[in-house]
């Protein structure tokens, strides 16, 4: 029995951060295609994009994060266990007002730790 109770919690780690790892792919997915439909939709005659950071991503409204209007940023955090990064120049997808089209393509990878 105890031998089976070493095994079970590093599975159990393992599926817990997969699960974890998974979520936040999601939430950064969805949140990646908000701001692209906001941009082909025209929300206030604007370009939308993201932001990536190593702990969240930042939706938001402008032609740049640098030039955004920040009174409309939203943000979707990662837990602390779980590390972004990506291979896209300046970290920041824009989409164009209108079409949709990005300024910057790459890709973004989310584990855990």
């Amino acid at each position: 029995m105890i031998l089976l109770a070493g095994i079970a919690v590093p599975i159990y780690g393992n599926l817990q951060n997969n699960s974890r790892v998974n979520e936040v792919s999601s939430v950064f997915t969805q949140a990646i295609r908000i701001a692209q439909q906001e941009a082909i939709s025209g929300v206030n005659n604007a370009n939308h994009g993201v932001k990536i950071f190593s702990d969240r991503l930042v939706v938001y409204q402008g032609a740049s994060y640098a030039a955004r209007l920040a009174s409309l940023d939203r943000s979707f955090a990662a837990d602390g266990s779980i590390v972004i990064s990506d291979s896209i120049q300046n970290n920041e997808i824009n989409f164009s007002r209108g079409l949709g089209l990005p300024n910057a393509t790459g890709t973004i990878t989310i584990s855990g730790q």
